[in-house]
């Protein structure tokens, strides 16, 4: 597709979605299709582009700066974008979330390789069944996503309670890929001991005891959730958090 008619067949969609986020206070950047609200994005840029259609395979992200703060530090790299968490619409984070029912939906296409959530739109698609269903989505699952991870304690329940409410004998017999819907990404797993620290969580030996357990072999993740658990040995918590 040429770089004009991506722009008007992008802007169509925009229009179209643009009622709806500014109803739930977002504000649209033009420059990243990005509707931001506070800490939260909700990404629109096409994920791929065909001869004669967009493919749209909407992104949801949470940031929060009192982590950014903490990786900032840690990592020392202040152009790290450093978001908390990372969704995309699909049956897996409708079923993390509770809600089953985009499972049948007509958006989420199904193969041997498993399911694959997108919006496939020409310039000839009627948009009023793609908003729809992404409005439908944002209402039972992404709106409420957000609101769960508006706080730092909302953000370590959100990642951390589904490691500490696995017992260790059943951690220690299974699969971890079989015990959670959604996989554990580093992003996660750092912003979450973060998170336990900087609110001071309760089972905070238990959670690190449970992430240094389940990544032992897994120096990628390991190493980085080390250089943090060094940090706060000697952390002075602000005042202001």
């Amino acid at each position: 597709m040429k770089s004009k008619d991506k722009n008007i067949l992008r802007g169509k969609v925009i229009s179209k979605l643009y009622p709806y986020y500014e109803e739930k206070g977002f504000i649209f950047k033009k420059t990243i299709a990005n509707f931001v609200k506070n800490d939260f994005w909700v990404l629109w840029g096409e994920a791929s582009t065909h001869i004669d259609s967009l493919v749209f395979r909407p992104q949801l992200w949470v940031f929060n700066e009192s982590i950014k703060s903490i990786m900032i530090k840690v990592f020392n790299n202040k152009n790290q974008l450093n978001s908390v968490i990372h969704r995309g619409q699909s049956n897996e984070f409708a079923q993390e979330m509770g809600i089953k029912k985009f499972k049948n939906s007509r958006y989420n296409y199904k193969s041997e390789g498993g399911e694959s959530y997108f919006y496939n739109i020409e310039m000839e698609t009627n948009l009023s069944p793609i908003i729809a269903d992404h409005i439908d989505f944002m209402d039972k699952v992404g709106i409420p996503f957000f609101e769960k991870n508006n706080t730092l304690k909302g953000i370590d329940e959100y990642l951390n309670n589904r490691i500490l409410k696995l017992p260790w004998e059943i951690l220690k017999e299974n699969n971890l890929s079989n015990l959670l819907v959604h996989p554990l990404h580093k992003r996660e797993v750092l912003s979450g001991i973060i998170a336990a620290h900087l609110i001071e969580n309760p089972r905070l030996k238990e959670l690190t005891d449970k992430y240094i357990y389940i990544f032992n072999e897994n120096n990628y993740i390991l190493d980085d959730l080390k250089k943090i658990l060094l940090f706060f040995e000697d952390y002075q918590k602000p005042i202001s958090i």
